[in-house]
């Protein structure tokens, strides 16, 4: 069983973020940062997150301020963006692609008997 990652939908839900960030109250109880199939990008959502659990909103400078090695792709995400209408939906497949993640390495791991 190959899962191949939600790469495009990844980016839009980061990038919807990065351009609304009041949207994060949609996802947030959706998404957690391992959902994410990519490290950069789970340490962009985990970011977002966190500011958001510390200041209850965030926007592209407190961002930006919290990982400024990662401008740049931040900032191309925001670019890349074409609309912030189906996060939802985005945040939906990127959870059913977790999940199937997960659920792939169970029977991986079950079939080399490691469990």
């Amino acid at each position: 069983m190959n899962v191949t990652p939600a790469i495009e939908s990844e980016k839009m839900v980061l990038g919807a973020l990065l351009l609304d960030g009041p949207l994060y109250n949609v996802v947030k109880t959706m998404l957690c940062p391992m959902d994410f199939s990519d490290p950069e990008r789970q340490e962009i959502y985990a970011a977002i997150s966190d500011l958001f659990k510390k200041h209850g909103c965030f926007d592209m400078a407190m961002l930006v301020d919290e990982m400024p090695s990662m401008e740049e792709l931040l900032y191309k995400l925001a670019n890349e963006c074409c609309s912030t209408a189906n996060i939802e939906a985005h945040a939906s497949i990127i959870r059913e692609k977790s999940v199937q993640r997960t659920l792939h390495a169970c029977q991986k791991d079950i079939e080399e008997g490691k469990v």
